[in-house]
């Protein structure tokens, strides 16, 4: 980092601005930098982060760590083993500061260092959206959508995140990607409903039935697989947005 971004980073911790700021601009000040200076970069935090690991759960257990990576262990088996040493931080100091760097410690380590709270559906749910919006979202703004994620901002909040950036973008941008986004937005209707009953949504909705529309639209995605609906729940405002129904 420059000296001033370091200044700045200093000022932030002086302030006391909350953690996912504070992590928020450590990558962005990462992902900012030029292929040879990042690499630089990678491995000054490579190292940040291993002492931080060793100054919170000993040497001994971090050295542990890289040699289940070495094994090539299951990743789950390793997940297992961080969320048991972050269960043993006792010092409540060392604790916030793991927590600030758990993200940026992920990036660029090898292993995992991510608590057992953000992994399994929530770590599927995110990869579903960027599978949807990182071909739309700018740079900065999958960083902030990544932030509140990783500081457990409820659902709803990043649904209406989501639903911002699509407000926000120019008529042109936001013009083609709805011709992409609805036929997203109805696929999985062919999968759980017959012709004859999607003729029937057509109806309630040029009706402006929006609330039995709603109730209907519910009780079809009840009938997809649990992985499948949440794909689609993560995407509604927008799509709801789209054919009008806020």
């Amino acid at each position: 980092m420059t000296n001033e971004q370091v200044e700045e980073l200093k000022k932030m911790k002086g302030d006391k601005v909350p953690p996912v700021e504070f992590r928020e601009k450590i990558m962005k000040f990462y992902q900012a930098t030029e292929e040879d200076a990042r690499e630089k970069a990678t491995l000054r935090l490579q190292s940040t982060c291993k002492v931080l690991l060793e100054e919170a759960v000993g040497v001994d257990k971090v050295e542990e760590l890289d040699q289940m990576r070495r094994d090539q262990v299951p990743r789950e088996e390793i997940i297992e083993k961080v969320d048991e040493l972050f269960d043993e931080i006792e010092d409540e100091k060392t604790r916030r500061e793991m927590e600030v760097m758990r993200p940026v410690c992920e990036r660029v380590l090898e292993y995992p260092v991510h608590g057992r709270q953000r992994r399994t559906a929530r770590d599927r749910d995110l990869s579903m959206f960027r599978e949807y919006l990182e071909d739309w979202l700018t740079e900065e703004q999958m960083h902030e959508l990544e932030a509140a994620y990783y500081s457990d901002a409820p659902e709803k909040t990043l649904k209406t995140m989501v639903l911002q950036y699509f407000v926000e973008l120019s008529e042109p941008k936001r013009q083609a990607l709805e011709v992409k986004w609805k036929g997203q937005c109805l696929g999985w209707l062919v999968e759980v409903t017959t012709e004859e009953q999607r003729d029937h949504l057509q109806l309630l909705m040029r009706s402006k039935e929006i609330d039995v529309l709603r109730e209907q639209i519910l009780l079809f995605m009840n009938k997809l697989s649990e992985e499948r609906r949440r794909k689609v729940a993560l995407t509604r405002e927008v799509c709801e947005n789209l054919f009008g129904l806020q």
